[in-house]
């Protein structure tokens, strides 16, 4: 285990000024959040959270959280080494986008609904 540690671990300063793990020896590879607990949200954000569990079960895991302000969920992700966090928010009934974070640069993107595995497998699992 120490071997692979060593050997695998690349530190990087996230947008934070912390630390953090490559992406892959990250335990938790993505979460999936609904903003707000209404307006169909958690439903989008179940669906796309059991989806995704199912896909890559075998990769690492992928958490669900609905609890507590969005800040907070960002930032026990971060702490947890998450490289991505998936928030079902107000635009994504109408465009079938969601928002992507990226904890190391706390950029934020809007990828399609139905891209979200593409861009999990384009950027997480390339090996």
């Amino acid at each position: 285990m120490l071997a692979l540690l060593c050997e695998a671990y690349t530190e990087i300063i996230a947008a934070s000024g912390a630390a953090a793990a490559e992406s892959a020896v990250a335990p938790i590879k993505a979460a999936v959040f609904p903003l707000v607990n209404k307006d169909g949200m958690p439903e989008i954000s179940e669906k796309l959270y059991q989806d995704l569990r199912r896909r890559y079960w075998r990769r690492g895991m992928i958490e669900h959280d609905v609890k507590q302000a969005i800040g907070k969920r960002y930032a026990r992700m971060d702490e947890a080494g998450c490289p991505y966090c998936i928030t079902i928010d107000g635009e994504t009934a109408a465009s079938h986008s969601v928002t992507i974070r990226d904890r190391n640069t706390a950029q934020q993107i809007r990828v399609a609904l139905d891209k979200v595995n593409d861009f999990l497998e384009l950027n997480l699992f390339v090996n």
